[in-house]
């Protein structure tokens, strides 16, 4: 009998994004077969605790998985703590797990490839992670289906209890590992191309805490790979202003889901594919380089 690895969805005050991402999970065949954990977080104001009632009264009538088991905060705990305290909670009892958040859209083959990843790869130490987003890069022609990058994601993922072990939430002692190396800031930026190191740095001091770079620098500085897909599984409808930490960008998720079933084979000694990271970082550089202009330009025509 084939266990699959419990979802864990972590959701705040947008009714109509948790309806939309919830009614894709449950596009998913194995859906039936799966736990899922849902961590509701709460807020401190009277306006907000109005629409998280609704979403909860909502969820209370979820059917259409295994099991269902709603974590209901009692305060605000905020996207960053609610994920980290969630995820601690799950791997006190699993050993893998798939996590979306309430913006995040999935295949519906999302789950099957997620779980088959985590089954195949169990072993293998250096792979932390599967991911299920990738940028709407125009790959070459012979780009594999999948490929190896080193650090993590954060955007419809699975990981296992293993790799959640070497999660350092200490900014400082991140950044300690780096200092006087400017060729592993090079390569931990993306060649340059985006700004991670200037983010963690920003943890630091910034009330706005995000797990997801610290995840991301815990994994690239113990040379652990995640799992990519070239055509992304899921997409991001939260960057519309009303995510924590998310800006307006409407041109990052065109690309359209990939909903083929595939075998994933990798060599006993995996390494990062330096092609594909360099196609990426060509894409970030021109994309964010585009979006600094404009602003430049929006900045001076409006006051």
């Amino acid at each position: 009998m084939t266990v699959y690895a419990p979802i864990a969805l972590f959701v705040y005050n947008r009714f109509t994004h948790i309806k939309k991402v919830v009614e894709s999970i449950k596009k998913n065949s194995i859906s039936k077969k799966s736990n899922i954990f849902i961590f509701s977080d709460f807020s401190n104001d009277d306006i907000e605790q109005n629409k998280i009632k609704k979403i909860r009264k909502y969820l209370k009538n979820l059917k259409g998985f295994k099991k269902i088991k709603i974590i209901e905060r009692k305060h605000n705990m905020g996207t960053s703590k609610n994920i980290l305290d969630g995820l601690n909670e799950i791997f006190k009892k699993y050993n893998r797990c798939i996590i979306i958040e309430d913006d995040i859209l999935v295949s519906k083959d999302f789950l099957y490839q997620m779980n088959y990843c985590l089954e195949k790869f169990r072993n293998f130490k250096n792979i932390a992670s599967v991911e299920g987003y990738m940028y709407p890069v125009q790959f070459k022609k012979n780009t594999p289906n999948y490929f190896l990058l080193k650090g993590t994601g954060c955007w419809g993922w699975a990981t296992w209890r293993r790799s959640w072990k070497n999660y350092e939430d200490s900014a400082h002692k991140l950044l300690n590992k780096f200092h006087g190396k400017k060729e592993l800031v090079y390569d931990f930026d993306y060649y340059n191309s985006y700004p991670y190191y200037r983010m963690l740095k920003k943890q630091k001091w910034s009330k706005k805490k995000s797990w997801a770079v610290k995840w991301y620098a815990s994994n690239f500085l113990k040379n652990n790979y995640t799992i990519y897909f070239k055509n992304t599984l899921v997409k991001n409808i939260g960057l519309d202003g009303s995510g924590e930490n998310c800006k307006i960008d409407y041109q990052i998720n065109q690309k359209k889901f990939n909903n083929l079933k595939f075998k994933i084979e990798i060599n006993d000694k995996p390494d990062e594919n330096v092609i594909v990271k360099k196609d990426i970082a060509k894409y970030l550089k021109k994309k964010f380089s585009l979006n600094n202009k404009l602003n430049f330009i929006i900045k001076k025509l409006i006051p």
